[in-house]
């Protein structure tokens, strides 16, 4: 009985070693991107294909971005991307697609994150002055509950 005891426990502990697999955004198809032609393909088409875009650009030349990412973590550690498909399609003035673009994890650009911490106006207070920043300021005993709470009037 304790071996089969042990042996489910076993089963259980490494059930939870296995990684956890999260896939984001659209899954496309190699043939539909294919079946997109510049010039001909209109921006409504590539809706009704693809659907509303991840992204698309704000300024400059419209541009919509379609993501698929696949995420993979094990037990607490930080995610890791295994795999990353951007399909960015390129439209003119008139809603005609002008370029298709495809791109892989290969393609990303790492971005240095500046560490640096912007100046406030103020006063910053060390842990002491937060600790004990209220003593004495207020005043126990005797209140009567005739007179208003707040500041005493000049």
């Amino acid at each position: 009985m304790i071996r089969i005891l042990q042996a489910l426990l076993c089963m259980a502990l490494l059930a939870g070693c296995e990684p956890k697999t999260a896939q984001r955004g659209q899954v496309e198809e190699p043939e539909m991107v294919k079946n997109i032609t510049p010039g001909e393909t209109t921006r409504r088409q590539v809706e009704l294909k693809f659907g509303s875009p991840s992204s698309q650009t704000d300024f400059g030349q419209e541009i919509w971005y379609y993501v698929h990412t696949q995420k993979e973590a094990w037990a607490f550690l930080k995610p890791k991307i295994t795999e990353q498909h951007v399909v960015a399609i390129g439209f003119d003035e008139s809603g005609i697609v002008t370029n298709v673009e495809e791109y892989t994890g290969e393609d990303a650009v790492q971005v240095a994150v500046v560490e640096d911490i912007t100046p406030t106006e103020g006063h910053s207070m060390g842990f002491l002055e937060q600790a004990l920043g209220n003593v004495g300021r207020f005043t126990g005993g005797d209140r009567d509950p005739s007179q208003p709470r707040g500041p005493s009037p000049r």
